[in-house]
């Protein structure tokens, strides 16, 4: 008849030479036997136990949890080119494809949904954007002097684009 890796397990445990070794060498041993992770044993008794611990019960290999889904991509606003008017005129928004603007055929809208108009080019109609928010740097839209609000100027000691700020931000500063 067979002798069962258990019962081989239990003739090496029983050994004078299994029972001289030192504390360290027995933990692993019983590590391998309850299917914890452990490093190989030192000794070639204390190996067999291992080996044979191992086979009777492997470690468990619980596979590891996938990997947590991507984020999901910041959704952005269309970007402030100038501010509001000293005049009460509208501020004006690039509503180009880059900035992900959509061309709705009649307006435009923006990843966060507000929406723009066509005629004149880039303002908020809808009141989604804070009109009276000033991003320091830009010109006002009383200044645009017949340029679009996406084509670019200087002014203030700066260059736009790219526009100053992060006209992306998420916050009551850009959206009611």
């Amino acid at each position: 008849m067979a002798v069962s890796d258990q019962q081989l397990l239990e003739l090496v445990l029983n050994t004078d030479c299994y029972k001289e070794l030192d504390a360290i060498e027995k933990q692993k041993v019983q590590k391998a036997m309850m299917g914890k992770a452990a490093s190989t044993p030192r000794s070639n008794i204390a190996k067999v136990a291992f080996y044979l611990a191992r086979r009777i019960t492997p470690v468990s290999s619980d596979p590891p949890p996938p990997p947590p889904p991507p984020p999901p991509p910041k959704k952005r606003y269309a970007p402030r080119t100038h501010n509001l008017g000293n005049r009460d005129q509208d501020p004006r928004f690039c509503c180009k494809p880059e900035y992900g603007v959509v061309d709705m055929g009649t307006h435009f809208v923006d990843e966060m949904g507000c929406t723009y108009t066509k005629e004149p080019y880039g303002t908020n109609p809808d009141g989604t954007r804070d009109r009276a928010y000033i991003v320091p740097g830009l010109k006002g839209a009383d200044s645009m002097d017949g340029a679009e609000p996406c084509d670019p100027y200087s002014a203030n000691g700066i260059s736009v684009p790219p526009y100053p700020g992060d006209p992306y931000l998420q916050t009551g500063s850009y959206h009611r």
